[in-house]
């Protein structure tokens, strides 16, 4: 227990690491004694909260190492406290990068406040609320980040898909370290789970056992792992994996009867799923949201197989009968979001519908679309090589890299980890190489340091690839056989261990090297080789 006179004879390093199985308890605004006798001074008033932030206190110095190296996870904190504010904030500017995203739990309104606050918080001060609705929530809410923290009731790949699902569930979504680290692990027979339960939900759709609890899981499933598939499985299985799967559970829908069906389906029940005032998290309906929504995220444009068309329409009915309600204006956007190209109304219609993931994934896709089509116009081969994007105009790539900035900050607000780590490498490209090299670096750190030393890997990859970038770019003389061995030498000096294994391997040259090549096309090549020459020294 350390108290507020004290600090100052404490330097801040052994403040914030402590022997193993210690735990240092800091009183930063001092404390009352259970007797009721104050020896010192207690911050409860304006001049001694003055005095507290005068400049011979260590008090802003803590505040500021806190939010720069630690994550900080605020309980009990309105978040009024200018001093706290300020701490977060300029680190926040100080660290666009680097620094952690921090956390808070909060009391939810019910309205969209909730949703403003959240905004308002996570870009200006890093911070992302964890809210409750009654004071009794918060201990729940701290139980389960020890549970996360230790890996309390992880499943394996052969526990029941409906356990399966509520750990996805609760876990986050597919931005979330932990599913990612989860389908990417590799069971006893080889077998990675992110293939693992394609299987088992093929075998469940295919079998004599379907009911609505098990339809259900399989739904589940299937809506994070969509995303998972887009990066495991080379370009030309992917997709037809995705509808096949997606395919599989829709036709498994009849399996059961019209009342099951109607009980699960139900219009008021969908409507309010995702209101401001809903008082329970709607599980079941958010779910069946999310897999009609698979109608057109997964199956995509054009005229598709009765099944397909009756989600189409549930749907509809959805966008059509529910007025203003966040699941109609979500319902009226998906085959936009998933059809169409992206376009700045669509942008706007998504933030009105207060559809986070999708707001970054339309911001991405525009700034991808724009370096795109400066990129055909500039394909003339200069001194023997084709130009990049550092040799673009500096107007276009000071405009460039603001924009994919932007669409960094906004992923950062949204919590779209995967559209952060895009906007991260593609604005790398338009800076001098050097500073691209701290600027991904800083990413790569950040990425590890959160992961306890454990990166995902697809956004790992994404980091690497930039990194190939800013090195070749100042190579350009040097052919790739001989610069592969200097540059994996260097890679691994910059960022430690890289995560890698053969199906890693396989994902870089299937999936990123088509990706990756309509924006840096050696870097993206390179990374082919460079995962094929650390292979079997990796780990």
């Amino acid at each position: 227990m350390i108290e507020r006179t004290e600090l100052s004879a404490w330097p801040l390093g052994q403040l914030f690491q402590p022997p193993k199985n210690q735990v240092n308890v800091l009183r930063l605004h001092g404390a009352i004694p259970f007797d009721g006798v104050v020896g010192e001074p207690v911050v409860l008033s304006r001049s001694t909260y003055d005095a507290a932030l005068s400049a011979e206190s260590p008090y802003r110095a803590i505040l500021s190492r806190l939010f720069e190296d630690y994550v900080v996870l605020s309980v009990g904190v309105s978040w009024n406290d200018v001093a706290l504010r300020d701490a977060a904030a300029t680190v926040r500017r100080k660290l666009p990068i680097a620094r952690p995203m921090h956390y808070a739990t909060l009391q939810q309104v019910g309205t969209t406040r909730d949703w403003w606050e959240q905004r308002a918080l996570t870009a200006s001060y890093g911070v992302r609320p964890l809210y409750f609705k009654e004071y009794d929530e918060v201990a729940q809410i701290l139980d389960s980040i020890a549970d996360l923290a230790v890996g309390l009731r992880t499943p394996t790949a052969d526990s029941p898909l409906e356990d399966i699902a509520s750990w996805l569930d609760h876990v986050g979504d597919y931005e979330s370290r932990q599913q990612s680290s989860w389908f990417a692990q590799v069971s006893g027979a080889g077998t990675p789970n992110w293939k693992a339960m394609v299987n088992a939900i093929r075998r469940a759709c295919s079998g004599d056992t379907m009911d609505p609890d098990l339809w259900l899981a399989c739904a589940r499933i299937e809506s994070h792992l969509r995303h998972f598939l887009w990066f495991w499985l080379p370009i030309s299985e992917r997709s037809a994996t995705r509808k096949t799967l997606w395919t599989g559970i829709a036709k498994s829908w009849s399996s059961f009867g019209a009342t099951a069906q109607n009980e699960l389906w139900n219009s008021d029940q969908l409507q309010a799923a995702l209101s401001w005032r809903s008082q329970s998290p709607a599980p079941t309906s958010r779910a069946l949201l999310q897999f009609a929504i698979g109608a057109h995220e997964v199956m995509g444009p054009g005229k598709q197989v009765p099944v397909v068309d009756e989600w189409r329409s549930r749907l509809s009915n959805l966008a059509r009968t529910g007025g203003n309600s966040i699941t109609a204006k979500r319902s009226r956007l998906a085959k936009q979001v998933w059809t169409g190209p992206a376009s700045p109304k669509l942008l706007a219609d998504v933030q009105k519908a207060y559809w986070e993931g999708i707001e970054a994934k339309v911001a991405l896709d525009l700034v991808e679309t724009r370096i795109k089509e400066e990129a055909a116009a500039r394909t003339t081969v200069v001194h023997g090589r084709s130009p990049t994007m550092r040799d673009w105009p500096d107007s276009l790539r000071a405009e460039l890299f603001g924009q994919c900035d932007h669409v960094r900050e906004l992923a950062r607000v949204v919590g779209s980890t995967r559209r952060e780590v895009g906007a991260i490498v593609l604005a790398s490209f338009f800076i001098p190489a050097d500073q691209a090299e701290g600027y991904l670096i800083a990413a790569y750190r950040r990425m590890t340091e959160m992961s306890a030393g454990r990166p995902e890997p697809t956004a790992t990859w994404a980091v690497i690839i930039g990194l190939i970038a800013a090195y070749s770019d100042q190579a350009s003389g040097v052919e790739d056989a001989r610069l592969v061995p200097v540059l994996c030498e260097w890679l691994q000096d910059k960022c430690g261990r890289i995560p890698l294994d053969e199906p890693i391997a396989d994902a870089v040259e299937q999936v990123y090297l088509v990706f990756w090549s309509r924006f840096h096309r050696r870097a993206a090549e390179l990374a082919v080789s460079v995962a094929k020459s650390l292979l079997p020294t990796a780990g």
